[in-house]
């Protein structure tokens, strides 16, 4: 997005939710000036990029080493705990190497 429109912004959303009825409003030239300004500055508070997280450091710790793997696939297992309630960042997460080892 090189540009804030509005219209894009607040348009509205297919949610399965009823939206809100539309509220019309006589105003005169400053006040929907001022309107404007406001609704542009909320779309702009929107369009904010979020935050970005550190990278984790790689703790390159073996747990295990299994020579009977060595060559059983041609690709890296990921393995993931996938607990309720535990944070994306707390989350145990091993690799099962080439190798055969387990980190």
């Amino acid at each position: 997005l090189t540009v804030c429109n509005v219209e894009k912004v607040f348009r509205p959303r297919k949610e399965g939710r009823f939206t809100e009825r539309s509220v019309y409003q006589f105003v005169t030239t400053e006040e929907l000036e001022q309107m404007q300004k406001e609704y542009s500055d909320k779309a702009e508070l929107k369009l904010q990029m979020p935050p970005v997280m550190d990278e984790r450091e790689s703790q390159g710790r073996v747990l295990e080493e299994d020579p009977k793997l060595i060559g059983f696939d041609n690709s890296k297992l990921v393995f993931t705990d996938i607990t309720f309630g535990i944070p994306d960042r707390e989350r145990l997460i091993v690799v099962r190497d080439l190798d055969g080892s387990l980190r």
